[in-house]
């Protein structure tokens, strides 16, 4: 990568299983034919990436990532490699800042020219804003000066500077002892932004004194229970978000070929900056399943975005929310959600697309799970729905987009 060139891309940065070496070569070929320029390695539960960073990689897993980034390399891709020692790192310690520069200087010999030193999710006081930056002085010293680097602070979204007494003081120092050159990451207004807008970033671009660099957690699910699965586009982005960032990266999930569809439908709007649309969604479904489109729409629709559902589940849920308003005859929409459950149930399906079904199979027993307790309050009657079952409103956190539906609507005839 360029200096000049805009970094865009994907983080593997979540919490839960790391992707296979298999499966980031596939990520690394669809980011080529999609536009995207940059892949960030930072899995939380790599051991060598953030627990154990101290450790050298052992030298068989070390040629997996030769390869890796070879392959990126020739795919024109840039591959970000990053450590995140904050659990333990000592800054007292004279050999820690030995064996971080050490394995630095272990990628950098495999070709890496791209680092970064994540400080996030850390508490305490190791959570200091001026020691960050010192070390982060001291690295870009230390390592070879044709390095770009990127810094993920502590505090990385204005949540954070609303909620944490001294996360200002932490990003103010930030902003003035870190070098202009280095792009320091940030996720919006929250943690998982549901818009990021050029007005939003106003006060943290005065902050860092640079325009920050895009995290963005729009489908990470690591924060949410196993039923959790975004694929949906990007929403709620500002297409111009060049203009005010130095570089945008989306942070996905351990649902590795999910991921990869959901990468797939938000490139338009990453690479090139053309609006998000469900068409790009629905284009990526039909460049990965040769049979059975509707189908894996009717699935992934249900799973779409961490605020909406896809148009046809839209219509769906607006019909069942009339029928518990007005009383009306639950028959047809029953029908509906019996050919749904059905259609999902076809044990043909996973003979397209083995891998990408075992990722969704879960999902898939979700939904079905949904519609089973759908089916059953709809046909209790409207006795029922009027007086609902205490049992029925025990938890009034499921995320799914049927318990939500009808919970609410029991809320309301409370």
């Amino acid at each position: 990568m360029k200096p000049s060139s805009f970094p865009c891309g994907v983080i593997e940065g979540f919490y839960g299983r790391p992707w296979t070496f298999r499966f980031r070569r596939y990520v690394l070929k669809e980011m080529a034919r999609c536009g995207l320029n940059t892949f960030v390695y930072a899995p939380k539960f790599d051991p060598y990436h953030r627990l154990h960073w101290e450790r050298r990689y052992p030298s068989r897993v070390l040629k997996q990532f030769e390869n890796l980034i070879q392959y990126a390399k020739a795919q024109g891709v840039t591959f970000l490699f990053s450590l995140s020692p904050g659990l333990s790192y000592d800054f007292t310690r004279q050999d820690h800042f030995d064996r971080l520069c050490d394995k630095y200087r272990q990628f950098y010999t495999l070709g890496v020219r791209a680092f970064g030193l994540f400080m996030d999710d850390i508490h305490g006081p190791s959570a200091d804003g001026k020691l960050h930056s010192s070390l982060m002085a001291a690295l870009r010293d230390a390592i070879p000066r044709d390095v770009i680097w990127f810094f993920c602070p502590t505090f990385y979204s204005d949540w954070h500077i609303r909620r944490e007494p001294n996360a200002n003081d932490y990003l103010t120092a930030v902003g003035t002892l870190i070098s202009p050159e280095i792009r320091v990451l940030w996720t919006g207004p929250t943690i998982i932004s549901r818009s990021i807008e050029q007005d939003c970033l106003q006060e943290i671009t005065k902050i860092l004194k640079r325009k920050p660099c895009i995290w963005d957690n729009f489908h990470a699910v690591d924060y949410l229970p196993a039923t959790a699965l975004y694929t949906g586009p990007l929403s709620g982005r500002d297409p111009n978000f060049r203009s005010y960032s130095t570089g945008y990266f989306m942070n996905m999930s351990q649902w590795s070929y999910p991921s990869l569809l959901a990468m797939r439908a938000s490139a338009p709007f990453l690479a090139y900056g053309r609006g998000s649309s469900e068409d790009a969604w629905s284009d990526a479904i039909d460049t990965y399943f040769a049979r059975n489109q509707d189908t894996v729409r009717l699935i992934l629709g249900y799973f779409y975005t961490p605020w909406s559902v896809s148009r046809s589940w839209e219509t769906l849920l607006e019909t069942i929310t009339r029928i518990l308003r007005t009383g009306s005859d639950t028959g047809p929409i029953m029908e509906r959600l019996k050919e749904i459950s059905t259609c999902i149930s076809d044990d043909s399906l996973i003979d397209d697309q083995y891998e990408f079904w075992c990722d969704l199979f879960p999902f898939v027993q979700t939904l079905r799970g949904d519609i089973d307790f759908a089916l059953r309050f709809l046909s209790a009657g409207a006795q029922h729905r009027e007086k609902p079952d205490p049992r029925i409103l025990r938890d009034q956190r499921w995320s799914t987009p049927l318990y939500h539906c009808i919970l609410s609507q029991c809320m309301e005839s409370r």
